[in-house]
């Protein structure tokens, strides 16, 4: 992907890729924890109101990912509290 992106889109989009490689890769895990320090994406991807906006579009395509994994939690983690986040940042 080229170009600029929110914050939001970016961390959405980690989180689809990330989702998708593990299941690509055969992870057999049934319970998936997906830590971020992104409260607002947190809440969308715990929530279940619509959102019709471009990066609601993201929400959705993580959540398809949801599916192939019996349990999936969502948690915010803040970025003091997570070191390999702040190796990348």
């Amino acid at each position: 992907m080229v170009g600029r992106f929110s914050v939001k889109a970016t961390e959405l989009y980690a989180a689809a890729l990330g989702l998708q490689t593990i299941h690509q890769a055969g992870f057999t895990s049934p319970q998936i924890i997906l830590e971020m320090d992104a409260q607002v994406v947190i809440n969308e991807l715990n929530g279940d109101i619509p959102d019709w906006s471009i990066e609601g579009l993201l929400v959705e395509e993580v959540r398809t990912f949801f599916h192939f994994f019996q349990l999936v939690i969502c948690i915010y983690i803040p970025r003091k509290c997570n070191q390999a986040a702040a190796c990348f940042s």
